[in-house]
């Protein structure tokens, strides 16, 4: 009925053996005896789950030996235990997106612009668990930062850091490394997978300062991300790299290829969820099992496509970020705009005057904070610059940035 009596009541009668309070354990067991007492928990559900608790225990010598074997101290955090969790941080990698090869970044290149919540904190890129319960987004272990990372292997680059993404401007390619901070069971639990506007806002401040943008996603399960997708050029799931932000470096610079896989599927939208593979209906923005392996450029002559779009600051365009260089966009008939589901007029459509596989889309009617927007494109014309058509496509949520504003 919802109330603690009847929760430790329930529970145990349902199976479960061994229940961790950390915070109030008396009033746990005084309610415990009392349901016993009151048959309202049968003995033998009790002695079934100190049976089953003892026999693991005896199982692994708990009795015999029941403390650690300190002479196996000097292993924890060895050489050659970092170098397997480096190596499995290499495999887990996902690349997301990956727009005209953005990706392997050169070691050529003479400036690259770090920002970010997750890009020097070893504590943010282990998550909970680490050290402690919650873990903390200070340096809670011995590890290697990924800013520190990328430093040591590229060293003939210039990297430059703001946590804000300032500075940035000038440089050959950016990286924002950004995501959730620690948390374990219940305390992470969310209404709204969204990353906080004001941990995003580097991408779009290295956006607007007109460098290319890698985006580093730091977090434990899938996220929102339309936020991020009209300003990134590529995108990685990098999860939980521990204290290995090496093994992100090795991939980044093309050491060793992407080859991860996504777990489960990745939903566009909180509306999405719960989504499953196999679902009568099933419209994730990346499918289980998804992940780019190849870091060469689009095919050539294959059809555009849109990695996000979002309303433009001044609520008097629509950015729309594709994965190739349009030559045409179209003309403004060919795309529609719906505001709250009203039809507003297109005004004009145009690519972006530096970034060629950016179009802009300007509509007559002002949007503002908390509209809902769509775009669908039903035109023949638009083409990247190696002839790819681009498909219609109808309904494409709009990212309303205005919503992050005050």
């Amino acid at each position: 009925p919802g109330d603690y009596h009847s929760d430790v009541v329930q529970s145990i009668n349902a199976g479960l053996d061994m229940v961790m309070v950390p915070a109030d354990y008396r009033t746990f067991v005084r309610e415990l005896i009392a349901a016993v007492n009151a048959k309202e928990i049968p003995m033998t559900r009790i002695d079934d789950a100190v049976r089953r608790i003892l026999t693991v225990k005896f199982q692994l010598g708990l009795f015999e030996h029941p403390y650690t074997n300190r002479e196996l101290t000097a292993e924890v955090g060895s050489a050659g235990h970092r170098e397997v969790a480096r190596a499995c941080v290499r495999e887990s990698l996902v690349l997301l997106a990956n727009k005209e090869g953005v990706l392997p970044l050169s070691h050529n290149l003479k400036r690259i612009h770090v920002a970010g919540n997750g890009a020097d904190n070893i504590g943010n890129q282990c998550g909970g668990w680490t050290i402690s319960w919650q873990g903390a987004d200070t340096v809670v272990t011995t590890g290697t930062t990924l800013l520190q990372a990328l430093r040591a292997e590229a060293p003939g680059v210039t990297f430059t850091y703001s946590l804000d993404g300032s500075g940035a401007a000038g440089a050959d390619l950016a990286v924002a490394v950004i995501g959730e901070t620690p948390y374990a069971e219940g305390q992470g639990d969310r209404q709204d997978l969204h990353l906080d506007a004001g941990i995003v806002e580097p991408v779009r401040t290295m956006k607007k300062a007109g460098v290319k943008v890698v985006v580093i996603l730091l977090s434990g399960r899938p996220l929102i991300i339309d936020s991020i997708l009209p300003y990134a050029d590529a995108v990685v799931a990098a999860w939980l790299p521990g204290s290995e932000g090496s093994g992100v470096a090795d991939v980044l610079f093309g050491r060793f290829p992407f080859t991860g896989k996504l777990p489960h599927s990745w939903p566009a939208a909180m509306a999405d969820i719960p989504l499953n593979f196999g679902d009568a209906v099933y419209q994730p923005l990346y499918p289980f099992g998804y992940g780019l392996t190849g870091l060469q450029e689009p095919e050539a002559g294959a059809a555009p496509v849109l990695l996000g779009a979002a309303v433009e600051e001044d609520g008097r365009s629509l950015l729309l970020n594709l994965n190739k260089a349009m030559a045409r966009t179209g003309n403004a008939a060919d795309w529609q705009v719906q505001v709250n589901r009203q039809i507003v007029k297109t005004a004009g459509v145009c690519r972006d005057s530096k970034d060629p596989t950016v179009i802009h889309v300007a509509v007559t009617q002002r949007i503002a904070k908390g509209d809902v927007v769509i775009v669908s494109y039903k035109g023949k014309n638009a083409r990247s610059r190696d002839k790819g058509k681009l498909v219609p496509f109808v309904g494409q949520v709009v990212y309303n940035v205005l919503n992050d504003r005050p």
